[in-house]
C-alpha cells in the first residue's frame, strides 16, 4: 500500500493526464487515436510476449500423418468415416469433406513411448487408478495385459474392457458418430472395481491429434482466462503441464491435495489470483488454418480437468485433452500442526461423461473458429443467449461505502465513501458527458465490505434506509445508467461467520478455509460459506432489494466447492444445480451482473464483471487470444479488470477495443493512506478524485470506438503483422495499431497508437 498519497496525486499529474479523442472521417471509416499525452509510450515489447497474439507462422511444414492401414472401417456418414483397430483399441476418423485423417500417434507401436504411454495414448478409453496407499497409476485399453471387446452399430463403437487380473477393473466406452463430431462416453454402472484398485480418472483418447515436438505448424488451446495457446516447439523440461478444474478448483477437497500452487511458490497475499477454467474446452491445430479439432466436455463438467502438455514434460508429444475424475486422494489430518496421512475418496464421484470432438478446416480451424463452435453448442443447448439491454453499461464503477477498521480494544465500522460524495462524483462525470454508467456500491451494509454478518438480511444500509439511495438511482437512470448493491455470499472473513455453524466442510471435516500467507494481515484468512445457507441469504436479501427497485451485482460466479459432512452429503453437480437456480431467480428474464461467471450463469448474464484480457501467463503459454470476447460479445456487455489496479495505460486502453470490454475502476472518497488499519490496506490507489480525469479520457476513447460494435458479435481476430490486429464483426472490422506509425490495408489507413472502425 502506498503511504504517500501526495506523490500518488503528483503521479496521476504529471503521467496520467486526460487525453483527447480525434475523430476523422475517411468514408465508412471512423478513427481514433490517442493522444502522446496519456500515460506514456507503448512499449512495443510487450506484443511478443505471451499477454498478446502472435503472428502465425508461413505454414510450409508438413502436416502429421495417421496412416488408415491396419484400421477398419466401423461406421459412416456423410460427413465422416470411423476406423477401429481392434488390436489397439485405437481409432482413426476421416473427414470426407477435405480427406483429412486424424489419430492418436502416427505409429501405433512408437518407439519412443514404452507400452503403458503407447497405450494411454491412443487408447479409446484409458484410466489412471489408485490403492489405498494413493499410488497412482495408468493404463490403456490397448495395453498388452488387456482385454477389449467391441460392439459396432451403424453409428456407434462400445468397447468392453477389461484390464487385466493384477487391476481388477473393468470399464465400457461407447464412441457416437455424428454428422459434425464424435462423441465419448461412458456409464459410471458399468465400471466394476473388484480387486485392490480403484478408478482415479477416465480419459478418451488422450493423445487424439498430437504432434511430436515442433515438427508440424499449429497449437493447443486452452481456456485459460480469456483463452491461451502453447504453439509447438521443440520439447523444452517444463516443470508441469496446463492442468485445471473445469468451474475452479473444489475448495472442499482440492485445497487437500494440491500442495503445489502458487501459495507453495511465492506469496499469493500481493498476486493477482490465478484464472479458473470457467469454460470446459480445448482444441488443437494442424497448420495454418487447415485442420483442427475442438473439444467441449459436455457431460460430468463439474469433476472434469481440461490437460495440455507440451512436448517434453514426460513425452515428446504436444497434447491436449479433458479427464475425469472419480477419486482424489487428500490428506487427513492427525494432528493440530498440519501433519496427515494420505487417504483415497471413500465415495466415487458420480460423472456419467461424455465428451464430443468437433472437426473443424480452412478458415475455422482455428481459435476463431473454435469459439465461433462453442457459441453455437451453447445457443444450441439454451446456455447462451442475448442479454443486452438497451441502457447497457459503458463504463462500470464500484465505489467501497464502508469497511471494518482494527481498533486498540475493538473493531470498528469506518466510513469509506459517503452518499453525497458518489452523487457528486456521479454528476461530475455526466457533466464530461460520460452516460450508461453501471455502479455498484461495495460494503453498503452495517459493518461494511468484510464486517457484515453473511447470515443477517439487511433492511437498510450504512447510510440509512435504502429510500436514501432513490436520488443517486434517479441521477443514474437520468443517463441510462443503473444502480447495483454488490453481494459476494460464498466467502467470508473471520468476524462475518460463525465459523462452526456457516463454514463449509472439507471431506477431511475439518473448515474449508484458505489462511492469509502474511500472519499480521488483518483479517487476512479467506473463508468459504456452506452453499446452501448462503443461497437462501441471497435470495431473501436479493428479493428485498429489488423491491427497492435495485439490482444485485453478484461476485463469486466462479466458486464451486461441495459440502462433504459425513452425514449431510451435497455433491459438487448438486451445489452447481443450487448456484444456477438460485442465480436464475434473482436475474429473471433480464439477466443481471456477475463477476467471472462459469459457464453456467452465462445465460443469466446481462455485464459480465472482471472479464479476463490474458492467460495466466504460464512459460509455456506462448500467446493470450480472446477466445471468451468471441464466444460472448454481442449477447453481453463485458467489462475489464479494473483500470486502477495496473490495467490502465496506453497499450492497456488499446487492448480493451481489441477485445471489446469496457472500463472499469474501484473507487473510494478517502485517500488510501487512511484506510491502512482496515482490510482495504493492499489496495495503493482508489481516490476518485485521483482517479477523475483518467476516467473521463478512459471512458471517452474506449466508448466512442465500442459502441460501434455494440451488441454484435465478434466473428474473428487475427494479427496482421508485429504491430496491427483485425478483428471482425456482424456489422465491420476494427483494426487496432500499436505501433508509431501509420498502417494502411487497402483504402484503410491506421494512425500510430489508434484503432479504427469501418463499416460493412
Amino acid at each position: 500500500m502506498s503511504s504517500c498519497p501526495k506523490r500518488i496525486a503528483t503521479f496521476l499529474m504529471a503521467f496520467l493526464m486526460l487525453f483527447t479523442v480525434g475523430c476523422a472521417s475517411q468514408g465508412d471509416v471512423d478513427n481514433y487515436e490517442v493522444t502522446e499525452a496519456l500515460m506514456g509510450d507503448i512499449d512495443i515489447e510487450q506484443l511478443s510476449s505471451n499477454r498478446f497474439t502472435q503472428l502465425e507462422p508461413d505454414g510450409t511444414k508438413p502436416l502429421p500423418n495417421y496412416p488408415l492401414e491396419g484400421y477398419e472401417l466401423a461406421c459412416e456418414n456423410d460427413a465422416l468415416a470411423l476406423y477401429l483397430n481392434e488390436e489397439y483399441a485405437s481409432i482413426r476418423v476421416l473427414n470426407k469433406a477435405t480427406g483429412y485423417v486424424w489419430g492418436a500417434l502416427e505409429n501405433e507401436d512408437p518407439e519412443n513411448l514404452n507400452n503403458t504411454w503407447g497405450s494411454f495414448a491412443q487408447s479409446i478409453v484409458s484410466i489412471s487408478y489408485i490403492d489405498q496407499t494413493g499410488a497412482l497409476k495408468q493404463i490403456g485399453a490397448g495395453h498388452k495385459d488387456a482385454k477389449c471387446k467391441y460392439k459396432i452399430k451403424k453409428d456407434s463403437i462400445l468397447c468392453s474392457v477389461d484390464f487385466g487380473r493384477k487391476i481388477d477393473i473393468k470399464l465400457e466406452a461407447k464412441i457416437t458418430l455424428y454428422e459434425d463430431r464424435i462423441s465419448f462416453s461412458l456409464e459410471d454402472s458399468s465400471i466394476e472395481e473388484t480387486g485392490e484398485y480403484f478408478v482415479s480418472a477416465v480419459y478418451f483418447v488422450p493423445f487424439f491429434g498430437s504432434t511430436q515436438g515442433d515438427q508440424a505448424d499449429g497449437y493447443l488451446f486452452v481456456p485459460d482466462g480469456s483463452g491461451a495457446l502453447l504453439r509447438y516447439r521443440r520439447p523444452s523440461k517444463f516443470l508441469k503441464p496446463f492442468a485445471s478444474r473445469v468451474f475452479g478448483i473444489d475448495h472442499a477437497i482440492d485445497s487437500l491435495s494440491e500442495i503445489n500452487d502458487l501459495d507453495s511458490n511465492r506469496p499469493i497475499d500481493f498476486l493477482k489470483p490465478e484464472n479458473t477454467v470457467t469454460m470446459p474446452v480445448f482444441g488443437l491445430t494442424h497448420g495454418v488454418n487447415n485442420q483442427a479439432v475442438f473439444g467441449y466436455v459436455k457431460q460430468g463438467k463439474p469433476y472434469a480437468y481440461i490437460n495440455a502438455t507440451p512436448a517434453g514434460i514426460s513425452t515428446d508429444y504436444n497434447w491436449t485433452t479433458a479427464y475425469f475424475v472419480y477419486r482424489q486422494v487428500y490428506s487427513q489430518p492427525t494432528s493440530k500442526n498440519g501433519a496427515g496421512v494420505p487417504v483415497v475418496q471413500k465415495n466415487a464421484n458420480t460423472v456419467n461423461p461424455v465428451m464430443d470432438i468437433y472437426f473443424l478446416s480452412g478458415e475455422k480451424a482455428n481459435y476463431s473458429g473454435m469459439a465461433k463452435t462453442y457459441a453455437s453448442i451453447l445457443k444450441e443447448e439454451g446456455a447462451l443467449k442475448n442479454n443486452m439491454s438497451e441502457d447497457a453499461p459503458n463504463i462500470a464503477l464500484d465505489f467501497i461505502a464502508a469497511d471494518i477498521e482494527k481498533g486498540l480494544l475493538s473493531n470498528r465500522t469506518t466510513d469509506v465513501t459517503g452518499l453525497e460524495y458518489i452523487e457528486e462524483s456521479v454528476k461530475v462525470l455526466q457533466d464530461k458527458g460520460i452516460a450508461n454508467i453501471s455502479l455498484a456500491i461495495q460494503g453498503w451494509q452495517k459493518g461494511g465490505l468484510n464486517g457484515y454478518q453473511k447470515s443477517e438480511i439487511y433492511k437498510s444500509t450504512v447510510y440509512g434506509g435504502f429510500d436514501l439511495l432513490s436520488s443517486l438511482q434517479s441521477l443514474l437512470k437520468d443517463k441510462q445508467g443503473s444502480l447495483l448493491l454488490y453481494s459476494d455470499p460464498l466467502r467470508a472473513r473471520s468476524v462475518q461467520i460463525n465459523s462452526r455453524r456457516d463454514a463449509g466442510i472439507t471431506l477431511s471435516q475439518s473448515t474449508i478455509t484458505k489462511p492469509a500467507v502474511d500472519n499480521r494481515k488483518f483479517l487476512g484468512d479467506l473463508w468459504y460459506v456452506k452453499a446452501e445457507p448462503a443461497m437462501e441469504f441471497l435470495t431473501r436479501q436479493s428479493e428485498l432489494i429489488a423491491e427497492q427497485g435495485l439490482g444485485v451485482s453478484l461476485d463469486g460466479g466462479n466458486l464451486l466447492y461441495g459440502e462433504y459432512i459425513i452425514d449431510n452429503f451435497t455433491s459438487r453437480q448438486e451445489v452447481l444445480d443450487m448456484l444456477s437456480s438460485t442465480v436464475k431467480g434473482i436475474a429473471g428474464d433480464k439477466g443481471m451482473t456477475l463477476y467471472n461467471p462459469n459457464e453456467y450463469l452465462l445465460s443469466y448474464t446481462s455485464v459480465y464483471r472482471n472479464a479476463p484480457v490474458s492467460g495466466n501467463q504460464e512459460l509455456y503459454e506462448t500467446d493470450s487470444v480472446p477466445f471468451l470476447q468471441l464466444v460472448l460479445s454481442g449477447n453481453m456487455t463485458l467489462v475489464a479488470p479494473y483500470a486502477n489496479e495496473s490495467f490502465y495505460s496506453k497499450i492497456d486502453l488499446l487492448k480493451c477495443i481489441e477485445y471489446n470490454v469496457h472500463p472499469s475502476f474501484i473507487l473510494t472518497e478517502e485517500k488510501n493512506i487512511n484506510l491502512s488499519k482496515t482490510t482495504l490496506a493492499d489496495r495503493s490507489s482508489t481516490r476518485f478524485t485521483d482517479w477523475k480525469a483518467t476516467i473521463e479520457a478512459t471512458y471517452s476513447y474506449i466508448n466512442d470506438l465500442l459502441d460501434k460494435v455494440e451488441g454484435k458479435e465478434m466473428l474473428s481476430h487475427k494479427r496482421l503483422n508485429q504491430l496491427v490486429f483485425k478483428i471482425t464483426y456482424e456489422n465491420g472490422t476494427i483494426y487496432v495499431n500499436y505501433g508509431e506509425e501509420a498502417f494502411t490495408e487497402g483504402t484503410v489507413t491506421v494512425d500510430g497508437e489508434s484503432a479504427v472502425f469501418v463499416s460493412q
